[in-house]
């Protein structure tokens, strides 16, 4: 009886850790959209149309999309995203542009770390430390590099 009282609790932990997983991936999602979205605002106000990144908004959508249905519990498809992130950044190292490759993989290699596997705390922490820190924190010196170079 006790022992099954303990696999019970402790299926119900993991069950909230993988919720609170899903949470923040959709959250990780919902701020790549953001990024997406006001980065296309911005160049349209800089460039006109010519340089609007259509890709931009279309990863933008896409990104909400997947990650209301990762907030509702489905992370085949998230997972599935993420891999295209990583393979995206693969196709921006051909390309030789080391920048988006480095920020494809971090975004994408967050999201897979927190989605597969058993959720663990670790991991989790793991995951957002790599979002914030690196995938941020190169969109944030992205943006400021252009703004500088833009201004001289």
């Amino acid at each position: 009886m006790n022992n099954t009282l303990s696999d019970s609790q402790s299926q119900t932990n993991e069950v909230q850790v993988q919720k609170t997983a899903f949470r923040i991936g959709a959250g990780m999602l919902f701020v790549s959209a953001g990024h997406g979205i006001i980065s296309s605002i911005i160049f349209l106000i800089l460039n006109g149309r010519k340089n609007l990144g259509w890709e931009n908004i279309v990863i933008s959508i896409i990104n909400i999309f997947i990650g209301v249905m990762l907030w509702q519990g489905s992370a085949q498809t998230a997972v599935r995203w993420a891999i295209i992130f990583v393979l995206y950044g693969v196709y921006h190292l051909v390309l030789g542009d080391s920048y988006n490759f480095i920020v494809d993989i971090t975004f994408g290699g967050s999201l897979m770390l927190l989605l597969t596997g058993k959720p663990s705390k670790v991991g989790t922490i793991t995951s957002i430390v790599i979002f914030v820190v690196v995938y941020l924190g190169l969109l944030c010196l992205g943006f400021t590099s252009y703004f500088i170079l833009g201004i001289r």
